[in-house]
């Protein structure tokens, strides 16, 4: 995981996939870390995650 958090602000998003709820606690993990603002582009995703009732 230490190697997705150097992942370019552009591609934060990317951490946060549409399908496969498995993957989302990592994303979040990693974007926790990264921090703002360079999460910046992937909190409308986690703002969709806190919506799904699954």
């Amino acid at each position: 995981m230490s190697v997705l958090k150097l992942i370019p602000p552009e591609k934060a998003d990317l951490l946060i996939p549409k399908y496969g709820k498995e993957c989302w606690e990592n994303g979040v993990a990693i974007l926790k870390e990264i921090g703002n603002p360079r999460n910046k582009k992937a909190l409308p995703k986690l703002a969709a995650l806190l919506q799904d009732r699954n």
